[in-house]
């Protein structure tokens, strides 16, 4: 997470961190969301891990107040496409079920609206080139519609896929959050497979609106943060 704020303990109980070995020496590579009790819900480009930890505030402290969980098996979505990060939507069943509550999954179309705050959370990189976070982080970002995201572009910039932008890129089973700050704020690697989340009062209340999936480079001003839209998918997820 590129300018986000660390985020006080236990806020986020149903964060996941997903490992693709076990064993103390592993190493995270994405995050993901606790759906029930014992299912996990991440991206599809993330891969297959071996293990999940559910419910950590911090990458390295050990306060025993996290749940540590092997995969059984894992499920892409049947739409999904490598190539388009089409459906980058992936589900993990775990070995027990977890202590810790599921966060609830949006099944109304008309959310996020247009510039709604939307909080993503995660252990990724805190700069493009940056290393991952130690402490679980929370930025706010503002919904957009995926006609305007799509038309996102880089007329200035030397790189060809810049000046393309977006065009073409953005389906409607994406949904985009930029920054209407202007402070720079955006997901970044590791982050992919986390939570964005319409944010309640507590973690009940919270509704997760979608998937950290893909973007160029991280918190660049021209290019929002694509995510795998979770209505979109909701019967397949249900």
């Amino acid at each position: 997470i590129v300018n986000g704020n660390d985020s006080s303990g236990g806020r986020y109980p149903y964060q996941a961190m997903l490992f693709r070995e076990t064993g103390p020496n592993a190493r995270f590579g994405c995050g993901g969301s606790l759906i029930a009790p014992d299912i996990v819900l991440s991206a599809a480009h993330c891969g297959i891990p071996k293990q999940v930890e559910i419910g950590r505030d911090s990458r390295v402290e050990d306060n025993g107040n996290f749940d540590r969980r092997d995969v059984l098996y894992s499920y892409r979505h049947p739409r999904n496409d490598k190539q388009s990060y089409a459906y980058d939507l992936l589900l993990l069943k775990l070995s027990a079920p977890s202590t810790k509550r599921p966060i609830r999954l949006n099944d109304n179309p008309a959310l996020p609206i247009v510039n709604q705050l939307v909080t993503v959370t995660g252990f990724g990189k805190l700069a493009y080139n940056g290393v991952p976070s130690i402490t679980l982080q929370e930025v706010e970002l503002n919904a957009m519609s995926n006609d305007v995201c799509s038309m996102s572009k880089d007329l200035n910039s030397k790189r060809e896929d810049f000046q393309q932008g977006y065009e073409g890129l953005i389906q409607d089973n994406m949904l985009c959050l930029n920054d209407l700050s202007g402070s720079k704020k955006d997901a970044c690697s590791g982050d992919s497979g986390g939570p964005a989340i319409l944010r309640g009062n507590t973690s009940e209340e919270d509704i997760q609106v979608g998937v950290v999936s893909w973007g160029y480079e991280c918190a660049l001003p021209n290019f929002p943060g694509v995510y795998a839209g979770i209505n979109q998918s909701i019967v397949w997820l249900k």
